[in-house]
């Protein structure tokens, strides 16, 4: 039985990035994109698609302050990053 190809296409980047808020520097967001420039536009609303969170305006504006990338896959990136406690800092 031949395998079936597969409809994904790796993306020739992904990361995951930690934004941090400037008004308050103690506030932090984790994700993952394959267009870090964009997504950070989004999460600062010059363009439409942010995330919920970082839409409000007094949740603005935020900076990316750490991009990660690397991985083999986009499908979890970051499921392995811990604190220095061993505690999750990144869920999907």
């Amino acid at each position: 039985m031949k395998d079936k190809p597969s409809l994904f296409v790796q993306p020739d980047f992904y990361g995951v990035y930690v934004l941090q808020l400037q008004p308050k520097p103690r506030s932090f967001y984790i994700g993952s994109t394959p267009d870090p420039v964009r997504r950070l536009k989004q999460h600062n609303t010059q363009t439409s698609g942010g995330a919920y969170r970082t839409k409000k305006v007094d949740k603005q504006p935020w900076d990316m302050i750490i991009l990660c990338h690397g991985f083999p896959s986009h499908a979890h990136p970051g499921e392995d990053l811990q604190d220095e406690t061993g505690g999750e800092l990144y869920s999907s």
